[in-house]
């Protein structure tokens, strides 16, 4: 697990790339271990990328939240 300085460093280049994009497709490989709201990503704008403790949280539009 990574600890917290190198997550905060991703955070940050994450804003940067793709604060304010789309997402134009999601691919996922095991739906068994995801949420409906990644399945229903496609189309959606991201508004916020933050980490909470050692979690990345990217904030959409349509207020869900995915966690990595």
């Amino acid at each position: 697990m990574p600890e917290l300085p190198e997550v905060e460093t991703i955070v940050q280049q994450l804003q940067g790339k793709i604060l304010q994009k789309t997402i134009s497709s999601v691919n996922i490989l095991d739906s068994s271990i995801v949420s409906d709201s990644v399945m229903n990503a496609k189309g959606k704008k991201i508004i916020n990328v933050y980490r909470r403790a050692k979690m990345i949280v990217v904030e959409l539009d349509d207020k869900n939240y995915l966690l990595t």
